[in-house]
């Protein structure tokens, strides 16, 4: 058992290495099985986790609300139809209303004209020093560069390009907006950076596309940005909103109240004077702080430079009402100067719009519809408007397709009998007799090719009749086999049944016949069976009494009840009693506080700290036995020495 380096048996050609460990034999067998007992234990988790991991991708493919075309717990993907969708005669335009086929809805033509989409309550502005910089130049204005010019030197994130512009035509404003974009373009920035005329027609602006460092100066020793009007000839250009709210506004501070809807309106109080709380915060920050506290949208939108304060709703009962309260500096109107906002003294009050659209179904049934959001649901369809379009008709043909609800039930549980097939046969697998866990000495005698057959056979049957496994296949095999309350449909009825075959753990068998006629003819019934909730108990929840949990269970549909079964077993949230699933508790998954907290790792930390005591115990007793060796070997030693100073002695006489 010691690692040490010996070298024994030099006096008495004794194998004293082989001596001592048939000595400590006796007592290494016990370490020998605790060490198979520990790897039987880790192989278990192993197993475990693995049927663990099955699970979970199980779960993942049919239980995750996100993965709406496999979710199987709603009913919006059992419809089974198709819906094709054309802007009047145009197949290529982008649609302006578009329409999912749910439980209910009838096949047909649909068409939808006269669409107007709701709107949120909304103001907005342009603030023209924002991420900008403009001249003095009017269309009107003289040739200023008539005498010549040095260039304009643009620098992008540290890299300089010139433009030189005396030959542009600056006695129109149009024309100079063109020949200075073509410039910029020629030189590369056209991506970056943008000559345009602005809103009032009156100036050239340079504005910024991107949230690059941009500065623009005159090349050394030139006066070209003087003499086409503007103020500096250095200037620095970012329309990102991290600048400083100050740049932008001016005054020492804003007091104003913004109210959503019939909510209770919310009180801001800005001071941004040299010292105050909010003197170095940002557009952004600003923004953000609005759009929270008084849960609206407040934004900016750097390439029209315009700032927008609007609802998160839409529809005519959607509302802002902004009130500008500031006596402090009553000359700076802040939601006036950011926003747009008019007469905020008293109060300006904006609505959103209602959507609105004309809709005649397959019946010839024409009807105009307001709705407070652009996507709603009529007798089974889910409309959804995208643009205005008072100009065509859209629409909407929905056709029948009860091959498409077969297909994906097929398809669940062709999944759900494979993942079955795989736990119950490591539950009824019967393990290999005479195949542990290899030993230390066992190991070193066999080739790698051999250790993998062996413990190939060993790993068989770890989980053979498994309480938790077997009652987890019970639960699940229950689900199918119980009536659902309230639906009068049974599993059989719908071409459902589990196999009467018990080592076949639940086994789900299809009458696919059976299961067609019941799509085609009585669908409501096979989507009630299959993923009703209860009325009593809609979600699942771990907390539950005994009672409300057989309340749950019988009032809710097939799958629904397969999925509170799995969650028992594999839930990674807490309960009240502070425990997570079955088989969490038990073996632990990776990633997850269970990893290494876990009942079957607690056994294996018990085996661990045995095996550490009995492999001392050993180690101490081979150091006794070596010890009294070495002492053999000293007195072997004197010995010769002696008998060869005897026979040195009688050879001289």
């Amino acid at each position: 058992m010691s690692n040490t380096l010996r070298i024994t048996g030099m006096a008495s050609g004794l194998d004293v290495e082989g001596m001592v460990a048939k000595m400590v034999k006796a007592d290494s067998l016990p370490l020998d099985s605790l060490k198979q007992g520990r790897q039987i234990v880790k192989w278990k988790q192993d197993s475990l986790r693995d049927t663990l991991g099955d699970i979970n991708t199980f779960k993942s493919n049919y239980f995750d609300l996100l993965k709406s075309s496999s979710y199987m717990l709603s009913s919006k993907g059992y419809a089974g139809f198709d819906v094709a969708t054309v802007d009047g005669t145009n197949s290529t335009a982008v649609p302006s209303a578009t329409a999912t086929a749910q439980l209910g809805a009838v096949t047909g033509l649909y068409t939808i004209s006269n669409i107007s989409v709701a709107t949120t309550a909304k103001i907005s502005s342009v603030v023209s020093n924002v991420s900008q910089a403009e001249n003095l130049f009017s269309a009107s204005s003289p040739n200023f560069l008539a005498s010549g010019s040095s260039g304009i030197n643009i620098k992008v994130n540290g890299i300089n390009k010139v433009i030189n512009i005396s030959s542009l035509d600056f006695a129109n404003l149009p024309s100079l907006v063109t020949d200075v974009n073509t410039q910029l373009n020629a030189a590369g920035l056209g991506g970056k950076l943008i000559a345009q005329a602005s809103p009032d027609g009156t100036k050239l602006q340079f504005s910024s596309l991107t949230n690059d460092s941009i500065n623009i100066s005159d090349v050394s020793g030139g006066s070209d940005l003087l003499k086409i009007g503007y103020t500096s000839t250095n200037f620095d250009i970012n329309q990102s909103v991290s600048n400083s709210i100050s740049d932008i506004f001016g005054g020492s501070s804003a007091v104003f109240s913004i109210q959503n809807g019939s909510g209770t309106p919310v009180d801001f109080n800005y001071d941004f004077s040299v010292g105050g709380l909010q003197n170095n915060w940002t557009i952004g920050q600003v923004l953000s702080d609005i759009s929270s506290k008084a849960g609206v949208n407040a934004s900016y939108n750097q390439l029209s430079r315009t700032f927008s304060l609007g609802t998160n709703t839409t529809g005519s009962s959607s509302s802002i009402k902004v009130t500008e309260n500031n006596t402090i500096d009553p000359t700076n109107n802040f939601m006036n100067k950011i926003f747009g906002v008019v007469d905020g003294a008293v109060g300006t009050v904006v609505s959103g719009g209602d959507a609105k659209a004309t809709i005649t179904n397959p019946q010839g049934v024409t009807a105009t519809v307001l709705k407070s959001t652009n996507s709603f649901t009529i007798d089974g369809v889910l409309y959804n408007l995208t643009r205005d379009n008072t100009t065509s008709s859209t629409n909407i043909t929905i056709t029948s397709n009860t091959q498409k609800t077969f297909d994906k039930v097929k398809d669940f549980i062709v999944k759900y009998n494979e993942l079955i097939n795989k736990i119950t046969v490591k539950l009824n697998e019967k393990s290999q007799k005479g195949y542990l866990p290899l030993t230390d000495e066992q190991r070193k005698a066999m080739s790698e090719d051999e250790i993998t057959v062996w413990e190939t056979k060993a790993k068989v049957g770890l989980l053979s009749n498994d309480r938790d496994t077997g009652n987890m296949l019970r639960s699940l095999r229950n689900a199918f086999s119980n009536p659902v309350t309230g639906v009068a449909s049974t599993n059989s009825a719908i071409g459902l049944s589990t196999s009467s075959d018990w080592t076949q753990g639940g086994k789900i068998i299809i009458d696919e016949t059976k299961l067609k006629a019941a799509i085609e003819n009585n669908g409501q019934q096979v989507i009630d069976l299959l993923m009703k909730q209860s009325d009593n108990q809609a979600s699942y929840n771990p907390n539950l009494t005994s009672l409300q949990k057989t309340t749950r269970i019988n009032e809710e549909g097939i799958f629904q009840r397969l999925n509170d079964v799995l969650q028992d077993y594999t839930r990674t949230t807490r309960d009240t009693s502070n425990k997570k699933g079955i088989f969490i508790e038990r073996a632990g998954i990776a990633g997850d506080f269970t990893e290494f907290n876990n009942l079957l790792t607690s056994q294996l930390t018990t085996k661990d700290k045995a095996i550490t005591l009995l492999t001392t115990k050993i180690s101490k007793k081979e150091n006794a036995y070596y010890l009294q060796f070495s002492k053999l070997e000293a007195a072997m030693q004197a010995m010769n020495s002696q008998s060869s100073y005897i026979s040195q002695q009688i050879g001289k006489m």
